[in-house]
């Protein structure tokens, strides 16, 4: 089997690439789904922002994303640990797909 991998910044049409490429009967992985599901309650990735974030935690133990995002705005410092976190994030929902 051939992979491809989409890359690309915020805004590129990775997401409606791989829609496209879905609706024509390949598989698809999208790695911004896998993150979300790490981020929502009880998950690696949304205890990982908890630690450094606490405050980007909604009452259900998932990540609020808009919180979240406020923080890019504010400091630079904090991007590179949570591009960490998003990393490894990462890494697990690959590790998970192909074990």
């Amino acid at each position: 089997m051939i992979k491809i991998g989409l890359t690309g910044s915020i805004g590129m049409g990775k997401t409606e690439t791989g829609k496209i490429f879905s609706e024509l009967g390949f598989p698809v992985y999208n790695a911004d789904d896998a993150v979300h599901k790490l981020y929502g309650p009880g998950q690696k990735g949304s205890e990982k922002i908890k630690e450094i974030f606490p405050n980007s935690i909604n009452p259900d133990g998932s990540v609020n994303r808009e919180i979240l995002k406020k923080f890019f705005s504010r400091k630079i410092l904090i991007h590179r640990p949570l591009f960490l976190i998003f990393l490894c994030c990462l890494r697990l929902a690959v590790r998970n797909l192909l074990i």
